[in-house]
């Protein structure tokens, strides 16, 4: 087995492992349909760099160092740094999104306020159309 091969294999595992750059970047591939030839794209890399930025300890998130740790990565494997700290912040806020609880609706009024919930709320107060809205709702 080649040296390159090897390389090769240990990304792909660091796929599998929160620790890496790897795991989160393989979560952004799956989340937006992308295969490495496209995020090598979107990184301006080779898909050859790509195994080497999936090696990478990722960086803590909530660490203030994360912005410099990121920058360290980007230039140390020549990715593009900005569109790097893009796609971490994507993925953690994913991530968060899949973790937050999804609350039960009971009822058909339950499932319309959580609807209203995303409407544009520029409606003007002597609007007839909201009037006859808030009276149905009493």
């Amino acid at each position: 087995m080649s040296e390159k091969s090897i390389f090769a294999l240990a990304a792909r595992k660091a796929m599998s492992d929160p620790m890496f750059l790897g795991h989160d970047l393989y979560e952004y591939c799956v989340t937006n349909g992308l295969g490495l030839e496209a995020l090598s794209g979107e990184l301006n890399c080779s898909v050859a760099t790509i195994d080497k930025l999936f090696l990478c300890l990722r960086p803590i998130p909530e660490s203030s160092t994360f912005r410099k740790d990121v920058e360290r990565i980007s230039t140390h494997c020549g990715v593009d740094g900005q569109k790097l700290v893009e796609i971490l912040r994507e993925v953690d806020s994913v991530r968060g999104m899949r973790k937050a609880p999804i609350p039960k609706v009971s009822s058909h009024s339950g499932y319309s306020a959580l609807l209203m919930a995303a409407r544009d709320r520029r409606i003007r107060k002597t609007d007839p159309k909201r009037k006859l809205e808030r009276k149905k709702r009493q």
